[in-house]
């Protein structure tokens, strides 16, 4: 089957599939590859680029969630060193019961 005459939904798995570099670290290589896609099939460069536009948005987004879990756990961890009831820190920062323990003072 000729690259051109792929339907949609295969030509989709296989940018996802390829796009596993993406979680790999190898982002230059992705980016190569959707601009060497796009080049070989201009016909399909719109959802190409939909779709490179979309990871980028998914990855800035798990960035966010990320760096607002971080800033909980710091948060929680200074509240616990100043004796604050375990309780009320998972209630203020929205932390699971398993973070709280990991970050406990050891007495």
């Amino acid at each position: 089957m000729a690259l051109s005459h792929t339907t949609e939904p295969y030509f989709v798995a296989i940018i996802e599939y390829i796009n596993s570099n993406e979680q790999t670290g190898q982002t230059e290589a992705t980016e190569k590859f959707f601009k060497i896609l796009s080049t070989a099939l201009p016909e399909k460069q719109e959802s190409i680029m939909n779709f490179n536009e979309k990871l980028r948005q998914e990855g800035r987004q798990e960035g966010r969630q990320e760096g607002e879990y971080q800033k909980a756990l710091a948060i929680a961890k200074k509240m616990l060193a100043e004796g604050l009831e375990s309780s009320f820190v998972k209630e203020v920062t929205g932390l699971f019961d398993e973070d709280i323990i990991k970050i406990m003072p050891q007495h």
